[in-house]
C-alpha cells in the first residue's frame, strides 16, 4: 500500500504530496498526481495579498507655488501592496492594511525645490460584521514631502511643504427597518516640518445619519445627516 501525507500551503497555493510509508513491493513515483477532494487542510487561502507598481509622468507648470515659480516635468513611479483577510464582508471579524509609495523625479535640481522625492502612505483597519451591525476602526498615515499633486488632500497653500498627517476613525452601521442608522467619528493631524511657516492642524468630527430605503426603488436610498466639529490650528483661534 503507498500511503501519503498531504501538506497544503494555502497562502502561496503550493501542495506537497510527501512519501509516509511505502510497503514492500511498492514504489513511489514522483509523476503521479494526487487531487485533493476536501481533505486538505486549508482549500482557501486564509488572506489575499496584492502587488503593484507603475509609472507615468506628470508636468507642474508652478513646481514652487511662487508668483514667478518654474515649470518642470517630473516622473512618478507608484509601487505598494494591498494585505487583507479572506472573511470580506462575511460574519465575524475582518481586516487589512496597505502601503503605497511614491517616487518623483524632478528634471533638474531647482524643480524639485530641496523636496525629498519620496511620498509614503500606509493604512490599515479592523471590522467586526454582524447580523445587523458593523463596526469598523481605521487609520492612516501619510508622509506628505510636498511632491503630491493630489488637492483633495493636500492644502493649496502647503503643495510644498513637508509634514506628516495622521488620521483616526471610528464608525458604526446599523441596520434597521427600511434603512440604516450611521454614526462615525474622526481625529486628523498635520504636523508640519519645523521651519515652514505653516500652523499645524488638528480637526475632530463627529457624524450621525439615518437613512430610510423607498419602497418602489430598493436600491435607492435617502436621509439626512449631522456634523459636528473642531478645526484648531496652532497659534490660531479653535474654528
Amino acid at each position: 500500500m503507498n500511503t501519503k501525507t498531504i501538506t497544503s500551503l494555502a497562502a502561496l497555493g503550493l501542495t506537497f504530496i510527501v512519501p509516509n510509508t511505502l510497503v514492500s513491493g511498492d514504489y513511489y513515483s514522483g509523476k503521479e498526481v494526487y487531487e485533493p477532494q476536501g481533505s486538505v487542510m486549508f482549500e482557501e487561502s486564509p488572506y489575499t495579498v496584492d502587488l503593484y507598481g507603475g509609472a507615468s509622468a506628470l508636468y507642474n507648470s508652478n513646481t514652487t507655488q511662487l508668483p514667478n515659480g518654474i515649470g518642470a516635468w517630473a516622473s512618478i513611479f507608484d509601487f505598494g501592496f494591498d494585505f487583507n483577510s479572506a472573511n470580506q464582508g462575511g460574519r465575524g471579524s475582518e481586516y487589512g492594511f496597505g502601503y503605497d509609495g511614491s517616487a518623483y523625479l524632478w528634471e533638474n535640481a531647482t524643480a524639485a525645490n530641496g523636496r525629498d522625492p519620496l511620498e509614503h502612505r500606509v493604512d490599515g483597519y479592523y471590522q467586526i460584521n454582524g447580523g445587523k451591525t458593523v463596526i469598523r476602526l481605521s487609520s492612516d498615515y501619510y508622509r506628505n514631502n510636498g511632491n503630491s499633486v493630489n488637492f483633495l488632500n493636500v492644502n493649496r497653500e502647503s503643495r510644498s511643504t513637508q509634514s506628516d498627517d495622521l488620521g483616526l476613525n471610528a464608525s458604526m452601521v446599523r441596520e434597521i427597518t427600511n434603512g440604516s442608522l450611521e454614526v462615525s467619528a474622526g481625529y486628523n493631524l498635520r504636523d508640519f516640518v519645523s521651519g515652514s511657516g505653516l500652523n499645524d492642524q488638528n480637526s475632530y468630527a463627529m457624524d450621525f445619519a439615518l437613512y430610510h430605503s423607498l419602497g418602489i426603488a430598493p436600491k435607492t436610498n435617502y436621509g439626512v445627516g449631522f456634523r459636528f466639529g473642531s478645526d484648531d490650528y496652532s497659534d490660531n483661534g479653535e474654528q
